[in-house]
């Protein structure tokens, strides 16, 4: 898997991806990243060549620290996004389902960022619930 995270709008994207090369990497990264984009990453080899495609790359050295002090650059954003994405697809058949999993994460994750609840409520002509029903337990 490989993703980003737009700084302010909180637009993100992620994508499988069959291995981190920075070939495969620099494709997604075209496809999905407006040329001209600042890219903060950790030290990745694959990353170092964002600057000949267009792109200012900064960098943030985990080894030293997970932000950078002077820029104040850091990857926490995609780093939580990994975190929220593995806790919603659980710990069992993430190899099987993934993808299912993905689709139905980016599609929740799109509405946040819109302020669009993913299920709005009906609206009151459709509904057949009284405005009056008692409140309680419903017996049968």
């Amino acid at each position: 898997m490989f993703g980003g995270v737009e700084r302010g709008s909180g637009k993100t994207f992620l994508a499988p991806v069959p291995d981190r090369t920075a070939d495969t990497l620099a494709a997604i990264i075209r496809e999905w990243v407006e040329p001209s984009t600042t890219a903060i990453s950790d030290c990745w080899g694959a990353y170092r060549d964002l600057d000949s495609l267009g792109y200012t790359h900064r960098t943030v050295n985990h080894s030293l620290y997970f932000a950078d002090l002077d820029t104040g650059d850091h990857t926490n954003t995609i780093e939580s996004t990994w975190h929220r994405f593995k806790v919603f697809l659980g710990s069992y058949n993430r190899a099987e389902d993934y993808r299912y999993h993905l689709a139905d994460y980016m599609f929740a994750a799109r509405f946040k960022v819109q302020g669009i609840p993913p299920f709005p409520p009906p609206s009151p002509s459709s509904s057949s619930i009284s405005s009056r029903a008692p409140i309680g337990p419903v017996y049968n």
